[in-house]
């Protein structure tokens, strides 16, 4: 696919609801060989860095915006690896 289609349908998948984004991505998990835990650890994880790096890696804000102990998140932080990104 071309850099331009790949934009397009980046666009179009923007354009769609958070609920119409994820049913999306069930149905391409679907097909995958991940299991369950596999997923939800993958979502967590995604999440979870890029709100550490909207927060500047601050994880009180993180903690506060989860609702989560600080402790929590550190843990979160060890369990898979997050590293503050250089820009």
């Amino acid at each position: 696919m071309t850099q331009k289609k790949n934009l397009e349908i980046e666009k179009q998948f923007d354009d769609l609801t958070i609920k119409d984004q994820i049913r999306i991505l069930v149905r391409n998990a679907a097909h995958s060989h991940l299991n369950l835990q596999e997923i939800i650890e993958e979502v967590e994880k995604t999440y979870l860095q890029y709100l550490l790096q909207e927060n500047n890696f601050s994880i009180v804000r993180v903690a506060l915006f989860l609702n989560l102990h600080r402790n929590s998140v550190n843990e979160k932080i060890k369990k898979y690896n997050l590293k503050k990104e250089k820009k």
